[in-house]
């Protein structure tokens, strides 16, 4: 095997072994904070409740622009999910998690959450609130609707009379 492609692999087991560790981390507070008392919303709010103009460096930002700037960010965090754009209209985009999605991903996508006591019910509502508050932040409504067939599909869409 050529050194460079050598290097690519042993970057890219590097890349997924952060990735999970940084999930697992997140789980790990999930997990604690529901154990303390407090709401998914609440430990969702703690996590995501700042950052997100700074993070799409926009005030501003559109659907589309929202869209583009996930797709452009999360592979680094979820090196294993694969997703795609969906349909879009001027107020609404969406963002669709084709294999794997936030909360896990590979053969058993829940089992980084499952050590920390978590069922899939837990990560899905975390990961709804989280969408949402990230999104009041930029003027969005972002809805997380998981699908019957494993993907997920997030919408993004102008709060009504915002933009006006």
């Amino acid at each position: 095997m050529p050194v460079a492609r050598k290097g690519m692999n042993s970057l890219r087991k590097n890349w997924k072994i952060a990735a999970n560790s940084r999930l697992s981390m997140e789980f790990a507070g999930l997990s604690f904070a529901l154990k303390k008392g407090c709401s998914h919303e609440e430990y969702a709010q703690h996590l995501w409740g700042k950052g997100a103009k700074r993070w799409i460096k926009k005030d501003r930002p559109t659907p589309q622009d929202y869209v583009a700037r996930e797709l452009e960010a999360c592979p680094p965090l979820f090196p294993e999910v694969k997703m795609e754009s969906g349909k879009s209209t001027e107020d609404t985009a969406e963002l669709i998690f084709v294999d794997g999605c936030p909360g896990g991903w590979g053969k058993d996508k829940w089992s980084i959450g499952k050590r920390w006591g978590l069922t899939d019910s837990d990560i899905c509502r975390y990961c709804t609130a989280a969408f949402a508050i990230w999104g009041r932040q930029l003027g969005l409504n972002i809805v997380h609707k998981p699908q019957s067939d494993g993907r997920c599909v997030i919408k993004a869409e102008n709060f009504l009379n915002e933009r006006d």
